[in-house]
């Protein structure tokens, strides 16, 4: 085989590859979420600067507030629930 030939079947066995990864995330995703995933919501997310946000996130019974900006994401205070005592 020629190598053109060879590097357009190996691309395309890649790409096609992916595709199919691709799928069945897609049709997995709920269980894959439910088995592995965390249980997280974004409440709300304010505009601060043209370049920085404020974001209000519920993960796993605490409430986060992060900074997003041009440097990433960073934590600026964390909020734990309360256990509930059962009488």
């Amino acid at each position: 085989m020629t190598p053109s030939l060879t590097y357009l079947l190996s691309t395309g066995l890649f790409v096609g590859g992916l595709a199919v990864v691709a799928l069945m995330l897609l049709r997995y995703r709920d269980r894959l979420q439910a088995k592995f995933g965390t249980q997280s919501a974004v409440k709300s997310i304010v505009q601060v600067t043209p370049q920085a946000r404020l974001a209000l996130v519920e993960l796993e019974g605490m409430t986060v507030l992060c900074a997003l900006g041009r440097d990433g994401i960073t934590a600026m205070e964390i909020v734990t629930r309360p256990q509930e005592h059962a009488l």
